[in-house]
């Protein structure tokens, strides 16, 4: 699953994603993601295997049991990264390429 977003106070919340969507994890290691039309704006990407195929992201106590992963590969302490951490400039014409390393779920807290 990946969602992208614009506006730091929905980050990384599932009602605050302008795109998103789900791909299998083969083809994602294959091709990527290809998003077009972006304006010219700040984004941040937040991603996870759904290992299940359930369609959520799971958690056991509030701690993640998928692994994860944020655009810059964002520093996490005690819960998601900070939007602006996370955040890179698309800027109109611009071909941007990012790589996102997933996390294991013992690296959220």
């Amino acid at each position: 699953h990946y969602a992208l977003y614009d506006d730091p106070k929905y980050f990384p919340k599932q009602e605050g994603r302008i795109l998103g969507g789900n791909k299998n994890i083969n083809e994602v290691l294959i091709e990527g993601i290809s998003i077009k039309n972006l304006r010219e704006a700040f984004y941040a990407v937040a991603i996870y295997h759904d290992e299940n195929s359930n369609k959520k992201f799971d958690t056991f106590l509030s701690l993640p049991t998928e692994r994860y992963g944020f655009s810059n590969n964002a520093p996490i302490f005690l819960g998601p990264p900070k939007f602006n951490d996370a955040s890179f400039f698309v800027s109109r014409n611009n071909i941007i390429e990012i790589e996102i390393e997933l996390r294991w779920k013992k690296e959220f807290w």
